[in-house]
């Protein structure tokens, strides 16, 4: 681990996901192992087409002040390589240099990233011998998880399907550690090891690969989560010491996954991602990202032309003038192009894109709330949710004179109010530390349960709103999801008492901590519908800054850990993680630590929200993470 965050504090890895890979810098009299990260030009890839003009003048020293050996196989020898050599990708090179200077090695302009099905081809073992190694490299332009390539061979137990490293090992084909030079001394890796671009390492054959026509290692590219591991403690990341460049990228030093810059709120507005328990950014087909009032393409991070020529109010108009901003819209979970919104004239209506998705269709009003004596509705209070059919929502409404609060069950295909009824705990428009505040109340995932946070309790209610049951005496932030068995839990941060992280089933009224503390607090979103058995956390405790999935299990404790986040103490609140329909990709805020209490109080006092306004004095940006740079 501390080799690579030294070789990310050289390189600081800092680079639109779409370009080659960094350049590698090469020290004095130090031998390192290397390998190309891209395919050079053809008939351009000798030793003199890829690295001569890395030496200058030095390039006429090749031999004597400049060296690459490559490592024969089947001779068991070293060989240097004349000037006019041919190199491979896949293959790992012994190089060393004596200029006097570091040397920045690159590769020639025209080069070629690797598709994520390319192979590094091994020798098995050869005449009964027990062993065989193999020198190779990582030929890729990104970093990539040792677990993520398998072991392939052209017959026997890892031909189909193919082997992982520890299958291999104990089926005798492979070894499942590699070894890599660090410029003093080999160092064994191996599972989540990361290997960077540029990365050689050795590779041994076992007994049992005698015989195999091929050997190789395949790079697998259905890795889309992180591996699963614990949630301890580790040092927040100092080496990428500032925020990327808009729409950069760099590797997060601890987990190896890809951070993208998102946004860039100095010169963007009405573009902050949804708030945790608001939906997923994500369409349904996870095609689109939509950022408050605007439209992403969610590969590239491009706005859409839908909004990208309007300013933030014209953007609001153009998804239809919700009535509390963002915390009155949802995607639809069945329609990529449909999203429902609660407009400010207390009208629900679908919303719809074209097939072109360059304008919004006429919206469709499905019922007008404003004719039912309300004089405030909201959905859920800013936090309530469609179930996942698009049948049904709950929404909190509030009538002229009566502090008190209404729970109204909507069903969308028929255009009924199912019922509407007193919310028996709570007031609205009290502070968020009064013992009589309501907060939110929804409908659960498969839409047979309504579940409020009111009084700073949690209950659960059948969806008649009847047989109240006090689910959590203490009330967090927290989130509604799918455990491993499929069962509807209320998952949630718990601040007094026993402190965690917790879950509470909606049938069996069961109670499991899965994580032991609180983390000193942070948000949760299980809005990853397609992939049930997990919800997606931030936090904000100083060596654990991280977004995460947490497993919905007994108390495994097991985690998926996305990425360190950065932020500030004082602007903790505003990290917000928010995750896409299938689980594998997620967003989160930072300040990255820039946020002073200075600024904090500023804000505060002119009610500045996280990151929302242009006049925010401290800029926080939203930020994508993905395995594998998918």
């Amino acid at each position: 681990m501390l080799f690579i965050k030294f070789i990310l504090a050289c390189l600081l890895f800092i680079f639109p996901s779409s370009v080659l890979a960094v350049d590698y810098h090469l020290p004095h009299n130090q031998w390192r192992m290397v390998s190309l990260p891209a395919a050079p030009p053809l008939g351009n890839n000798t030793v003199e087409q890829v690295f001569g003009d890395d030496f200058g003048a030095e390039a006429i020293n090749y031999g004597q002040t400049w060296k690459l050996y490559l490592y024969d196989r089947a001779a068991n020898k070293y060989e240097l390589l004349v000037y006019g050599s041919p190199l491979e990708q896949g293959q790992g090179y012994w190089i060393i240099q004596q200029s006097g200077n570091t040397v920045t090695l690159d590769l020639p302009n025209g080069s070629v990233n690797t598709p994520n099905n390319g192979e590094i081809n091994l020798l098995p073992a050869q005449g009964g011998a027990a062993k065989q190694w193999s020198l190779v490299g990582n030929p890729f332009s990104l970093p990539k998880n040792l677990s993520q390539f398998s072991v392939k061979t052209s017959n026997g137990i890892c031909s189909a399907p193919n082997c992982d490293f520890d299958n291999a090992s104990t089926e005798g084909i492979l070894h499942k550690a590699v070894w890599r030079y660090t410029g003093s001394k080999y160092q064994q890796i191996e599972g989540n090891y990361v290997l960077n671009p540029w990365d050689g390492f050795w590779s041994a054959a076992l007994g049992q690969s005698n015989g195999l026509n091929s050997l190789s290692l395949v790079y697998s590219t259905n890795q889309v989560y992180p591996p699963q591991s614990q949630f301890t403690s580790i040092p927040t990341d100092n080496i990428i010491q500032q925020p990327p460049a808009y729409l950069a990228s760099y590797v997060d030093p601890e987990f190896g996954t890809l951070v993208t810059r998102a946004t860039d709120r100095a010169n963007q507005n009405s573009n902050a991602h949804p708030y945790p328990k608001q939906g997923s950014a994500w369409n349904s087909d996870m095609t689109l990202l939509k950022m408050q009032y605007r439209l992403y393409d969610a590969n590239s991070f491009q706005e859409i032309p839908l909004t990208l020529a309007l300013n933030g109010d014209q953007a609001y108009s153009k998804l239809g003038s919700p009535t509390h901003g963002p915390a009155d819209m949802r995607w639809s979970k069945k329609a990529p192009n449909v999203m429902y919104v609660l407009d400010s004239s207390k009208r629900f209506k679908k919303m719809e894109l074209n097939a072109g998705r360059t304008d919004m269709n006429p919206p469709v009003i499905l019922h007008d709330f404003s004719n039912d004596g309300y004089s405030k509705i909201t959905t859920g209070n800013n936090e309530g949710n469609l179930d996942y059919n698009d049948e049904y929502i709950v929404f909190a409404a509030q009538k002229v004179g009566d502090e008190r609060v209404y729970a109204v069950l909507y069903e969308i295909s028929t255009d009924t109010v199912k019922w509407e009824k007193l919310i028996p705990y709570g007031l609205w428009n009290k502070h968020n530390s009064h013992p009589d505040n309501f907060d939110w109340i929804t409908i659960s995932p498969y839409g047979d349960y309504i579940v409020v946070s009111t009084t700073h309790r949690i209950y659960v209610y059948d969806k008649n709103f009847e047989n109240e049951f006090l689910l959590a005496s203490s009330a967090a932030h927290g989130d509604i999801g799918i455990n491993q068995n499929g069962e509807q839990v209320y998952v949630q941060f718990v601040f007094s008492g026993e402190q965690g992280i917790w879950s509470y089933n909606l049938k069996t009224k069961e109670k499991i901590k899965l994580l032991p503390s609180k983390y000193n607090g942070g948000h949760i979103s299980c809005k990853n519908i397609k992939r049930p058995g997990w919800c997606y956390v931030n936090t904000s405790q100083e060596s654990y800054k991280e977004v995460f999935a947490l497993k919905l299990d007994k108390g495994t404790g097991t985690v998926e850990r996305f990425a360190q986040t950065h932020g500030s103490i004082n602007n903790r609140g505003c990290t917000q993680v928010n995750v896409s329909p299938d689980g594998t990709k997620v967003l989160f805020s930072s300040d990255w630590s820039l946020g002073s209490a200075e600024d904090y109080a500023y804000d505060k006092a002119h009610k500045y929200g996280c990151g929302n306004d242009p006049d925010r004095k401290v800029k926080i940006d939203t930020y994508h993470v993905t395995v594998n740079g998918q």
